[in-house]
């Protein structure tokens, strides 16, 4: 009997560099499964290679609010948040996986939620949470 040879090859090309895991995995469905994960813009990447034909497909695990590979990983639908906002990790209909700021936190650690102010006793606008430029940003304004 001639003993079974498994050879892989494999051409990645990426536009920087990535540190990261592949793991050769064996199971019942498919033999043999390259998994290879990082993270990038926030989202850690699974890019596996199953079954016999070798077929690659890149597959969004969920969020990495520290955007490293060995940062902790949200499910969609978790949120994370920091000492100035609160970040969501959700999935569109069409599967295009985000993290983005949704709401701000004060200097009291309260969260405060799109067009939401901060003001004195006097009236005085002292921090606003809103939209500018797109991007959702705490204003702070000192008198």
């Amino acid at each position: 009997m001639v003993p079974h040879i498994l050879s892989v090859t494999l051409i990645l090309s990426f536009s920087h560099e990535v540190a990261s895991a592949a793991i050769f995995a064996r199971n019942s469905s498919s033999p043999y499964v390259l998994k290879k994960t990082w993270v990038e813009n926030f989202i850690k990447f699974q890019y596996i290679f199953q079954g016999k034909n070798a077929t690659p497909k890149i597959v969004p695990l969920g969020c990495v609010p520290t955007n490293k590979d060995s940062g902790n990983v949200l499910k969609v639908g978790e949120t994370f948040s920091d000492n100035d906002f609160v970040y969501a990790c959700a999935e569109s209909e069409d599967g295009i996986m985000s993290y983005e700021a949704i709401a701000c936190v004060d200097g009291n650690g309260k969260r405060m939620q799109l067009g939401e102010l901060r003001k004195l006793s006097n009236g005085t606008i002292i921090l606003h949470c809103n939209i500018y430029g797109g991007a959702l940003k705490k204003v702070v304004e000192r008198g």
